[in-house]
């Protein structure tokens, strides 16, 4: 019996600490689908109806995830016809961008971001 509750509180400790890893994304962010010329707008708050604050260019590289995604789904895909937003920082400016268009960046250390 103790055998089954411990086998049961690591599961349940080795569940919680993955969903917790991938909730919040990458650390560094960068365009993707972009054609070069085009931009993603930052938005106030992540509603489409929010004014754009700044924004990205398609060249734009080791953009920072500042809040994670929302809304959080975990491990589950959001429904059909959600935009999924991500907190960003980019240019010291702070907000929320559609996270259809950046994709991960592995080329940057936590010294460097916001590389045009």
């Amino acid at each position: 019996m103790k055998t089954t509750i411990l086998k049961a509180a690591i599961l349940l400790c080795l569940g919680t600490s993955f969903v917790t890893a991938t909730a919040d994304g990458p650390d560094f962010l960068k365009p993707s689908n972009l054609e070069v010329g085009e931009i993603i707008c930052i938005h106030k708050d992540h509603n489409i109806s929010t004014p754009a604050i700044a924004s990205i260019p398609a060249t734009a590289k080791c953009i920072k995830n500042n809040s994670g995604y929302w809304p959080e789904t975990g491990d589950a895909p959001p429904p059909a016809g959600t935009i999924v937003w991500v907190g960003v920082e980019y240019n010291g400016t702070k907000g929320w961008a559609m996270a259809k268009w950046l994709g991960e960046d592995t080329t940057c250390s936590t010294n460097e971001s916001n590389k045009k």
